[in-house]
């Protein structure tokens, strides 16, 4: 997963560092120079500001060593880097991550399984906000028209046996339990009493109010985080198969792209599956796109310029 990230990272500089297209470079693309980094990263989020805010685990190059959240802010166009540190108690590894309407960074869950904390890049600091109701790591989390968050799932750091019911934060009220919006519709039966069963799904806020459940099972469903939540089925993912690890990224206005992914979390073949998920008219309508050249598990999907690379 490390390697993963550092490949996503080095391949967003490159893109936006300004440089001049040579003859067909626009189709061969190229690589820029190798950036080191004061960290490994884990997760990471861009800022309003055009900064990409990464963080470790923990330690900067070790795991469980505490709960520093070690992080750096990197400037895409100069290359230039600013380490932070927050001791706010929270382990960062796994968590869902969600940027909020006013430029703050919420991230939710992971080792340090029930903490929610929230970066403020007007101070560039994390800060501890409300702990969640239901313990998680590897949850997914969605922003909300009214600029509340919902997360489902997630049962990396915690037993996978339980059902890991809806939750949506305000900064107001906190975390409120959806106990209509059960996790257990969406698991993988492949990996049943394990952690992957419920984790890594994609959620897609919609038009029609609800948010779809995207994957990685390829049975969709719609979920509506009003009252006490509900879940409702959506249709299939045209003929797609399990895809655990794959991606999904909106590139147009209620279309979404997905791709890869496989049946378990490890030792499995992934797929070259494509599609396309239209919501626009309010339902979830799948056409397949062409595979993908290669089979590809923790791929990275960007949209550049409405073109997903």
């Amino acid at each position: 997963m490390f390697a993963r990230l550092v490949i996503a990272l080095t391949f967003t500089l490159s893109l936006t560092t300004g440089y001049a297209l040579a003859a067909n470079e626009n189709v061969t693309g190229r690589w820029s120079s190798v950036t080191t980094l004061p960290l490994v990263p884990s997760s990471g989020a861009v800022l309003p500001n055009g900064k990409v805010l990464l963080w470790a685990a923990d330690g900067e190059f070790s795991f469980g060593s505490g709960y520093v959240a070690n992080t750096v802010l990197v400037d895409p166009t100069s290359l230039s880097q600013q380490r932070l540190t927050s001791n706010v108690g929270h382990n960062m590894f796994c968590t869902g991550t969600t940027n909020l309407p006013d430029g703050r960074i919420l991230v939710n869950g992971g080792t340090q399984s029930t903490a929610t904390s929230i970066f403020d890049p007007t101070n560039n600091s994390f800060t501890l906000a409300q702990n969640m109701n239901v313990a998680r790591g590897y949850n997914a989390n969605t922003i909300l028209p009214d600029g509340s968050v919902f997360t489902l799932g997630g049962s990396w750091s915690v037993s996978a046996t339980t059902d890991k019911i809806g939750e949506v934060w305000t900064s107001s009220g906190g975390w409120q339990s959806r106990t209509g919006i059960s996790s257990l519709p969406m698991q993988n039966p492949a990996q049943a009493g394990n952690w992957p069963q419920d984790s890594h799904y994609w959620l897609i806020p919609s038009g029609n109010g609800k948010v779809l459940y995207a994957g990685p099972a390829p049975d969709m469903k719609w979920i509506n985080t009003n009252g006490t939540g509900s879940v409702r089925d959506a249709g299939r993912r045209g003929n797609d198969v399990q895809s655990i690890l794959g991606n999904t990224v909106m590139y147009d206005t209620g279309k979404v792209f997905k791709a890869g992914g496989g049946e378990t979390n490890a030792n499995t073949t992934p797929n070259s599956n494509a599609y396309v998920i239209d919501v626009t008219t309010g339902a979830a309508i799948t056409q397949p796109v062409g595979n993908m050249i290669y089979p590809r598990g923790f791929q990275n999907s960007v949209v550049d310029r409405k073109s997903v690379v």
